[in-house]
């Protein structure tokens, strides 16, 4: 795993130190596309716009974050039922310019999302760095994370793992940071997007 470019997808508008993961954080069974989620959405306090398409597969979306710069960020992104629980799973889009050597040293990382609300407007949390890191000084064996770096945490569970600590903790104090509200902007595309090469599959 360390010989390997990891590819951490950074999303400048909410990322910062973030909890990431090397396996989805949903099972092909637990997907549940929302249409409502399609369209354009901007924080009201910011520039930064997101556009989100339904893929052609039917139950999963095109999201790119588009920053105040207009630099761009795509990802695929699957909304999932996880007990009582809406999670969106992000992965970056594997770059389509890269020779097949580059390929094979690609490992798309995911983030992941709790979605309190999606009409009519989008509201979500994401998991507490500081708090995580706390809870894993104290028990080293709550979770498996790679040695990146101090800022983000890579966990290396499976997706089982993962989600069973998430639902553990879906109501503990300070496991999720604030609720962050996009609002639309724009009608959703009736026209689905079209799927891009190294789309990071779903666990088995």
């Amino acid at each position: 795993m360390t010989s390997r470019w990891i590819f951490a997808a950074a999303i400048a508008l909410i990322l910062g130190g973030c909890v990431r993961s090397v396996n989805p954080v949903y099972l092909d069974e637990q997907l549940a596309f929302d249409p409502a989620l399609v369209g354009k959405w901007t924080d009201p306090g910011a520039k930064d716009v997101i556009t989100c398409a339904a893929r052609e597969d039917g139950k999963s979306y095109r999201i790119v974050f588009i920053d105040e710069k207009g630099a761009e960020s795509a990802f695929i992104g699957h909304l999932a039922k996880v007990g009582d629980l809406r999670l969106l799973d992000l992965a970056p889009e594997q770059p389509s310019n890269l020779a097949d050597l580059a390929q094979a040293h690609f490992l798309a990382l995911h983030s992941f999302y709790r979605i309190t609300d999606i009409a009519p407007s989008v509201k979500f949390q994401m998991m507490g760095v500081e708090w995580l890191k706390k809870i894993l000084s104290d028990d080293p064996q709550a979770l498996e994370t790679l040695p990146l770096d101090k800022d983000n945490l890579v966990l290396s569970n499976t997706t089982q793992e993962i989600q069973a600590f998430i639902l553990k903790h879906r109501d503990t104090p300070g496991a999720w940071g604030e609720v962050k509200e996009y609002v639309r902007v724009a009608a959703a595309s009736t026209k689905p997007s079209t799927l891009p090469a190294g789309a990071a599959p779903a666990a088995k």
